[in-house]
């Protein structure tokens, strides 16, 4: 005989399709930025807009050779994430890797129940390792790491998005405990590098 959901079913049925949701649903979500750092990092972009665009991430002391993805601003104004736990975006709207100014790559890290993430083992980079990226013409680019801060997943950090006194590479991912009330962790993890010949 056949079962139909009625009644006391029907209502644990949709309990648990809302759970999924929510728990598929939860991403690196970056910093919210502020209208200056955006005007300020899109206007330097539109002078390099015909240059390669990044694709590829390689980070050899963590074993990183990845695909880059390329994403702008969520909705409610923080960087976009990437769509792949084992993928990087880069935030389309500033600098690109190898200009001038600051171009900013994120990842994920401790994935949903308990799965690996690109960016697990970025906390274990050390000042003067090495960090490239390729272009679409197969072009790559080496920076150095510089420093390795913290931050609180609110914070206000022009110093990620908007230094324009060099050619940076930022590397972003999650950090900290989870805040269940507003779906994501309560740090950020910077690694901040800069281009080297």
């Amino acid at each position: 005989m056949k079962k139909y959901l009625t009644g006391e079913n029907l209502f644990i049925f949709v309990v648990v399709i809302l759970f999924l949701g929510v728990l598929f649903r939860a991403e690196l979500k970056t910093f919210i930025l502020e209208d200056s750092d955006i005007a300020n990092i899109s206007l330097r972009n539109q002078a390099s807009a015909t240059d390669g665009i990044p694709v590829r991430l390689l980070i050899p002391a963590i074993g990183i050779d990845v695909e880059i993805e390329s994403l702008g601003l969520t909705e409610d104004r923080a960087m976009d994430s990437p769509k792949d736990r084992f993928n990087v975006a880069w935030y389309n709207l500033g600098a690109r890797p190898g200009d001038m100014g600051s171009a900013v790559i994120a990842g994920h890290t401790n994935w949903k129940n308990g799965m690996t993430a690109v960016f697990d083992n970025l906390s274990q980079l050390k000042i003067g390792d090495k960090v490239s990226v390729e272009n679409n013409n197969g072009i790559p680019t080496s920076f150095m790491v510089e420093r390795i801060k913290v931050y609180d997943s609110e914070d206000i950090v022009p110093e990620v998005f908007n230094l324009a006194d060099g050619k940076y590479l930022n590397l972003i991912t999650c950090s900290g405990t989870w805040n269940r009330e507003k779906n994501t962790p309560t740090k950020r993890l910077v690694v901040f590098s800069r281009m080297i010949p």
